[in-house]
């Protein structure tokens, strides 16, 4: 403990020494900004990597009289829930445009994902037959056009909050299935599977921090939310029973938290 007392103490020391007006001129220390206030003005250009998750339910509806009795009686449950989890990376482009400590702009990304969630439930008839309802989501491509408006809080850190519209391709797959030794039985009548992939489009709004290290380079932390949208399937049983079809929904939404790093083309 002692010795932790007396790092910090000697630290202070040197913080305190640093900053006098008399230690200073002896021992001149720039940085790489030198500069009193950077200017965020400009365009710029850059690469993101980050990490997409949540937790979203996808709900099953009988659509005429045999399918809401199977909701109904338990048989198919309503809903499945899945948490979707994956990484994303990609490319962006902006511009700011800054007056007084006040900096406001826009940005554009693309982004590849691979953020993914299944459900799964297992109701058991008589041995060996068993009904398996299970759904999987996976988000395969995000981008956004947003506005961004912060403040430059202090030398080279700027805060901002960024908002507008967020597009992306997700694919959703649902599967009602009656199993008999591993194949589809004809016993239960139900044998159903539907699958459906889309461009949609939606909103996002999140907030960040970015810190230029250099006159050209700056890297920055951020989260969104985005929030695309449903995705729909209708489900027709595979074996020819009459009477029993059933439809999904899911939505397609969730939180990004990413590290980004920004190159300055020039002034605007």
């Amino acid at each position: 403990m002692n010795r932790i007392v007396s790092a910090w103490a000697s630290a202070a020391v040197v913080i305190l020494a640093l900053g006098s007006g008399g230690f200073a001129a002896d021992m001149p220390v720039k940085s790489p900004l030198s500069a009193a206030n950077y200017n965020w003005s400009g365009w710029y250009v850059g690469a993101n990597a980050g990490y997409g998750f949540s937790s979203s339910d996808t709900n099953i509806a009988g659509l005429d009289p045999g399918g809401v009795l199977r909701i109904a009686n338990g048989v198919v449950p309503a809903t499945l829930s899945e948490n979707r989890t994956g990484l994303l990376g990609g490319l962006q482009l902006g511009a700011n445009l800054q007056s007084g400590n006040i900096v406001y702009g826009f940005e554009t990304d693309f982004d590849y994902a691979h953020v993914k969630g299944s459900a799964s439930r297992t109701l058991n008839f008589a041995p060996p037959v068993a009904l398996i309802t299970s759904s999987d989501t996976k988000l395969n491509w995000l981008g956004t056009f947003r506005g961004r408006m912060g403040v430059a809080a202090f030398e080279h850190s700027l805060f901002y909050a960024t908002g507008g519209l967020a597009y992306g391709q997700a694919t959703n797959s649902v599967n009602i299935l009656a199993i008999n030794n591993g194949a589809c039985t004809l016993n239960v009548n139900l044998c159903a599977s539907s699958s459906s992939q889309k461009w949609m489009a939606g909103w996002t709004a999140g907030a960040g921090w970015e810190w230029a290290f250099e006159k050209k380079w700056s890297a920055k932390l951020e989260y969104l939310y985005y929030d695309l949208g449903k995705l729909e399937n209708r489900l027709i049983p595979e074996n020819g029973s009459v009477g029993i079809t059933f439809g999904s929904s899911t939505k397609v939404s969730g939180s990004v938290v990413r590290f980004g790093v920004n190159y300055k083309l020039g002034g605007l």
